[in-house]
């Protein structure tokens, strides 16, 4: 992954269900960022959830570097929706 800054930083999917969730965790210098995309039955469509945390000793430090986060995580969601409408059309609605 890279940074605003164009700095490569370690990545990895630190957990997956098929079809239901999946959870990166990015690594940086002090702390990590876990993001959490999970999808789960509402009614006759589905329900997208991203859950994010900062985790470390500079965890504090980070999460003020990171101000903006929720814009990025709303277009990550958009993108999400999109995928899930693609791949099960009007019951993912």
């Amino acid at each position: 992954m890279k940074t605003r800054e164009g700095a490569e930083t370690p990545m990895m999917v630190s957990d997956l269900v098929p079809g239901l969730a999946f959870q990166d965790t990015v690594f940086f210098d002090g702390g990590t960022l876990t993001v959490r995309h999970e999808s789960h039955a509402d009614g006759a469509g589905s329900r997208l959830e991203l859950h994010a945390r900062i985790d470390g000793p500079r965890a504090a430090e980070l999460a003020a570097e990171f101000a903006g986060l929720d814009e990025v995580l709303a277009s990550d969601l958009a993108g999400l929706v999109a995928l899930v409408e693609r791949e099960h059309g009007d019951a993912a609605r």
